[in-house]
């Protein structure tokens, strides 16, 4: 059986680098590394001395997770600068369901493989993708997680390619231990809560352990914080102003003769029953104005969240004889939570329609000296025309509240043995199952809309005709407060959508000692897996038909399976000789065969080499292999509203430049303003991608000197290169590299569409294979603890400097995220060049007390519309946080306040929060919590 101590653990921490920022370091003599009993490493599985392993890694002990505010482990993790930023968490919680995710190397949460105890763990779906959520293993039930920065794909298989988050839960726990705990943010608002009970007992032949927790979110809206009141976005026609939506309730009108625009509410110094609003679009600082809409402080639109987790974990083993052991896993997780938005804007395309909002000339609501004008526009263009298109914002209607509810469910069993020559064996089922259920009420039927607004259509149709107050008549989107009950209900609807996953594996392995070397035991392990997939998304019936104002969508479904093989050995090569106290090498090799798209191997080649006690240096080198899972296969094509910048917007005719000349062979007209800041994406699966394949290299160098007492410093260099990456191309790359191409030439103008107006109607950036991820950067980790008369002081520091990432598509084209930090509303939060977390501790036998510093550096802004550069960089940001607790028998109370000098988020123009997902929305937090344990 596999044994583990502290002493082992402790001296892995130590002599590897594989910091706990709360434990403090050992060093391993010759004395103690004899008592030192064989573990199984992450990355490895091949139970060995800790000392011999190669890979990068941090451990966050159980320790560091009850001193934290935290409410599941990303919250910890993500301080980690190997694990990158663009993972999902509570500030873009509205696109992700209240998922909490993980990334490491800046290569995407779907490469970073979760495991609970060495073993894989059922994905979430997370819109078009499947990702691992650590909200499905409760805090109280973590013993430590260890976070491996290298791939390990011949160890693990699929999706380890950025590197591997593997939680270890508590062994053989016996006694009660429940833990309440709470916070708040200095505004007062943001409270946090949760609960956990912990409770095993050891038996004869086992041990059995159950953990509860529930934990609760409540709601910040844009009101809430200064910073985020006045949403900010580019004037398209240059420069940039507080400005709102461009899309106002009372609607907006663009004259065709020359681009301008007016309003659809009375102006009281020309006495007009419209607003003249010109090509600026006019401004809304502090609420509403007659040509913008600020959606920021009106109607608690969320910020961050209001959500709720509860989470159950039953874990036990059972000694069927001396040398077998049963071994079961049970776990339940339920999230749910809500959303407030504004009533949704309706501009362009929506569902199956390229022309929102057609309105004849018959509406008798269309306020009469706007009437006259237009109609004047419009037949000057086109002499037979019989209406106008406007924009309008459903707020009259009703605003929109987006609720989902989530359920993961996981269970395995297993056994455990040992044959008479010391090798081990397991095996083990897992099924694991994820669904989440989403309703967005008071979502707005475009297709309904467009009856309600004809009032020859309404006649005609029963729904409609019973909203009318007479016959003749139609629905008033001309102004505040004018849609009646009726024609609120007759065109809005409650949106639901219904994704599901499931996995069930069966897998096996086996592990010993092959033979003796003059070095020491060639270490050796082999095993077996089978893995199927299932998955599938169900949209309502006003969404597949392409009427709903949201989201175009199919409902999906498909499944695959895959056999795989693998084998791994430890060579001691040379030990106790002049420049080589140790030397040691790992191979590893995995073969995969998949349904969908054929078969594959993977390999790893690892060096250790310790020129003298202090020193160690290692290296690991590998491929690494990630199949397209099953919603990027077979997820349903969808629309999505993303904030990008058109570059034809406010080109007035010049086709003097590369942009103006093709915007003017795109058909735009020359006095084209984009009206708003996003645009209808259409993204999904493509059932003909092919695997992703890696090449992972990472060389450091740990030093341990012995003449300096309890320090370790750990210096790692890695270089991942991913090919046939499967994702979505950006979409502001995609139409800036269009238009700045000369004659249309980009293979990216394929991807485009617009109507008459200029208006881009089709934007498709499908799941597909790039050419190639590149990331590439530093990690460093120090360590050292020296005793005082105050009591033990010990000092943390872990960095990340990023040397470089990049994206390079199939026709050539490159972009360079390095050193960049992206608006709020894009696809990808930030990639700066540095990331530190230093942290100082005092503690005596009873108290301790923490003070911790988190640098992000200062970066190249993103804002949404790049090529203006009003906003061109972010300036670098600190924060610190102080924690402290105090043992008191068997209570142990722990407080802390993070953002101590209350740092706001730096300002990046966009349509929302100006801001990006990189930083602290919440502002500072204090919070407490406290554990009793008998």
């Amino acid at each position: 059986m596999t044994k583990k101590n502290t002493l082992s653990t402790a001296v892995k921490m130590a002599v590897l680098g594989l910091t706990a920022a709360s434990m403090m370091p050992l060093t391993a003599t010759a004395d103690n590394e004899e008592a030192i009993e064989e573990v199984m490493v992450t990355g490895s599985r091949i139970a060995r001395d800790p000392l011999d392993y190669v890979g990068p890694m941090n451990i966050i002990s159980s320790e560091t997770i009850t001193k934290a505010n935290a409410i599941t482990v990303q919250e910890i993790l993500k301080e980690i600068p190997s694990v990158t930023m663009n993972g999902t968490s509570e500030n873009n919680s509205n696109a992700g369901q209240g998922v909490r995710s993980v990334e490491m190397r800046n290569l995407g949460e779907q490469r970073t493989l979760l495991l609970v105890n060495g073993r894989r763990f059922v994905s979430t779906v997370l819109g078009t993708g499947l990702v691992g959520d650590l909200n499905n293993i409760p805090v109280n039930m973590i013993e430590r997680v260890e976070v491996l920065g290298d791939g390990s794909s011949a160890v693990y298989g699929s999706d380890a390619v950025g590197g591997v988050v593997n939680v270890i839960l508590k062994q053989d726990f016996e006694g009660v231990e429940l833990s309440v705990g709470g916070g708040q943010s200095g505004e007062q608002d943001g409270d946090r809560y949760d609960l956990s009970m912990v409770m095993g007992a050891n038996f004869d032949k086992g041990n059995i352990t159950f953990g509860v927790s529930f934990a609760e979110e409540k709601e910040v809206t844009f009101a809430d914080r200064p910073w985020s009141q006045d949403p900010v976005i580019i004037d398209f026609g240059g420069g940039a102003t507080l400005n709102g939506s461009g899309i106002p309730p009372w609607g907006k009108y663009y004259r065709p003769s020359n681009g301008s625009s007016i309003a659809f509410a009375p102006d009281a110094d020309s006495g007009l029953d419209f607003t003249e609003c010109g090509g600026a679009n006019g401004q809304a600082i502090d609420g509403y104005e007659p040509c913008r809409f600020n959606y920021n402080l009106g109607n608690d639109v969320s910020l961050l969240s209001p959500n709720q987790k509860t989470s159950f974990f039953l874990k036990g083993n059972y000694e069927l004889t001396d040398t077998l052991n049963l071994i079961t896993e049970v776990s339940y997780t339920d999230r749910e939570g809500s959303l407030g938005f504004p009533g949704l804007p309706i501009s362009g395309a929506h569902g199956q329609f390229t022309d929102m909002v057609p309105v004849p000339f018959t509406n008798p609501h269309i306020p009469s000296d706007a009437l006259a004008m237009i109609q004047a526009e419009e037949l000057a263009v086109n002499s037979a025309a019989t209406g106008f298109i406007m924009d309008w914002r459903a707020q009259d209607a009703g605003t929109r509240q987006f609720e989902y509810q989530g359920e993961t469910v996981s269970t395995l069993v297993g056994l455990e043995g040992e044959f008479t020559n010391g090798w081990t064996w397991d095996a083990h089922f897992n099924w694991g199952r994820s669904e989440v259920f989403e309703e967005t009420f008071d979502q707005v039927n475009v297709g309904k809309l467009r009856i309600a607004v004809d009032p020859d259509k309404c006649d005609a149709d029963v729904g409609c005709s019973n909203a009318q107050a007479a016959p003749g008549d139609a629905i008033d989107i001309f102004g505040r407060g004018d849609v009646t009950d009726a024609f609120a209900n007759y065109i809005l609807f409650d949106d639901t959508e219904f994704n599901e996953y499931e996995m069930m594996q069966l897998a096996g392995n086996i592990s010993g000692d092959l033979f003796e070397l003059p070095a020491g035991t060639v270490g050796f392990a082999a095993g077996f897996e089978y893995r199927e997939e299932e998955g599938g998304s169900r949209k309502s019936a006003v969404t597949q038909s392409g009427d709903s104002g949201g989201n175009f969508s199919q409902s999906t479904s498909g499944e695959y399976d895959v056999t795989e093989f693998y084998a791994e050995m430890n060579l001691p090569l040379i030990e106790d000789a002049p420049l080589a106290d140790n030397l040691s090498m790992d191979l590893a090799w995995r073969y995969s065969d998949y349904n969908t798209i054929g078969d594959d191997s993977t390999y790893k080649i690892g060096v250790s080499w310790s020129p003298f006690e202090d020193l160690r240096i290692r290296a690991v080198s590998s491929t690494a292999f990630r199949a397209p899972n099953i919603m990027e296969l077979f997820g349903g094509i969808s629309d999505t509203f993303d904030a990008v910048g058109d570059p034809c917007s406010g080109y007035g005719g010049d086709t003097s430049t590369t942009v103006g000349a093709n915007c003017a062979a795109a058909g735009v007209p020359a006095g084209y303003i984009q009206n708003a800041g996003q645009l209808k994406v259409s993204e999904g699966g493509n059932p003909d991608l092919e695997a992703e394949t890696a090449d992972n290299l990472t060389f450091g160098i740990v030093w341990t000197p012995s003449f300096i007492e309890d320090f370790s410093l750990a210096l790692d260099y890695y270089e991942i290169e991913v090919d046939n990456a499967i994702q979505a191309r950006d979409v502001t790359g995609v139409i800036n590299n269009c238009y700045n191409t000369p004659g249309l030439a980009a293979a990216d103008c394929a991807r485009i569409g617009r109507n008459e107006q200029g208006n881009i109607i089709r934007l498709e950036v499908l799941n597909e294979n790039l050419a190639s991820l590149e990331s590439s950067g530093v990690d460093m980790t120090l360590n050292y603890a020296m005793d005082t008369d105050f009591g033990r002081f010990s000092v943390n520091w872990l960095a990340n400097y990023l040397i470089e990432y990049k994206e390079i598509s199939d026709d050539g084209s490159e972009e360079n995220f390095t050193d960049r930090i992206a608006m709020d509303n894009s696809a990808w939060a930030g990639y700066p060049r540095i990331r530190s977390n230093l942290s100082f501790n005092l503690a005596q036998d009873n108290w301790d007390v923490g003070l911790t510093h988190r640098y992000i550096h200062d970066a190249d802004a993103d804002p949404v519309v790049p090529s203006l550069d009003v906003v061109d960089s972010v300036d670098a940001v600190h924060y610190f946080d102080l924690t402290g607790s105090m043992n008191f028998g068997n209570f142990r109370v722990v407080a802390g306040i993070e953002n101590l000098t209350d740092e706001e988020p730096e300002f990046i123009p966009a349509i929302s929060t100006n801001t990006s997902t990189v930083y602290d929305w919440m502002g500072r937090f204090y919070y407490t919590k406290v554990t009793y344990s008998f």
